[in-house]
């Protein structure tokens, strides 16, 4: 399975991607509502990301992976928002009026999408990130920890993000900025046509970038002519710092996917889409 280490520093791409893969958290099983700790503010709208799954000793794992859009939302919700007084502030319901805009469904190797759905890219994880659940129904054993110490790919998961801490300038209300010149894909170099600007809260928790459809459009059309069964591995950004940041992960667009095996659904309906979040749990 593909990986991303280091949260939301996805390329400005994210605007325009869903979730297809996450391993979810060691022992926990979720109950309605499970939201990653991570959202993307672009230029139209707000996408987050839900998950359900059972991963308790001998559960199924993960059921499904929701990407869902908040039409003309100019701001994240108050999971991800840093409030004037510098603190987050976190609810644990999910907010109405979002559009469903995917579904993974990781065990039947199918992908789920509206016909007029924005994803155009699909990112894989294989580490868990933070999440805001409404409840983790494997609490009996609270105070029993599950690991002694971090492990090593938490550890690594730890250094990265600090790295990229360090790599950031401080911007306007006291968020992270990023200008990224070029991106090496292994030994595959994009130049986008200028700089583009990423910004984050301080808790890395979100990301809001500003990129044009049409930018979005370019780079999927120079992944498949350079990545036809899709990507995984080491991605280097160059910043017009002159620092250079790395993460190692996954990534698919629609028409990879389908090279790849994974069975791409283009034209389920929202009521449809709705019918299958109720029967999961996650309505």
């Amino acid at each position: 399975m593909f990986g991303l280490r280091g949260h939301f520093f996805f390329l400005f791409l994210l605007a325009g991607c869903g979730i297809s893969q996450y391993p979810g958290q060691p022992g926990v099983l979720t109950d309605k509502h499970s939201k990653l700790d991570f959202e993307t503010l672009a230029g139209d709208g707000l996408y987050v990301y839900e998950a359900s799954y059972d991963n308790r000793p001998k559960g199924p794992g993960m059921g499904a992976i929701v990407t869902k859009y908040y039409p003309g939302a100019l701001t994240y919700t108050s999971n991800t928002r840093t409030n004037a007084d510098g603190s987050l502030y976190r609810v644990k319901g999910a907010y109405k009026g979002a559009r469903v805009e995917m579904i993974s469904l990781p065990q039947q190797n199918q992908i789920l999408l509206p016909p007029e759905s924005t994803v155009l890219l699909f990112a894989e994880y294989d580490l868990s990130m933070d999440e805001v659940d409404s409840q983790n129904i494997a609490e009996a054993d609270l105070f029993t920890p599950s690991w002694r110490s971090l492990t090593q790919i938490a550890k690594e998961a730890a250094r990265m993000k600090l790295a990229w801490l360090k790599a950031a300038e401080l911007g306007e209300r006291a968020t992270l900025q990023y200008r990224v010149s070029k991106v090496r894909l292994g030994n595959v170099e994009y130049t986008p046509a200028t700089s583009v600007l990423i910004q984050s809260p301080f808790a890395q928790n979100g990301m809001q970038v500003q990129p044009k459809r049409e930018q979005l459009l370019e780079f999927v059309d120079f992944f498949e002519a350079n990545f036809p069964k899709g990507y995984k591995g080491k991605i280097e950004f160059e910043l017009d710092s002159g620092k250079l940041v790395a993460l190692t992960m996954g990534l698919h667009s629609r028409k990879t996917a389908k090279e790849a095996g994974i069975q791409v659904v283009e034209n389920s309906t929202q009521e449809a889409l709705e019918a299958a979040l109720k029967k999961l749990g996650m309505e």
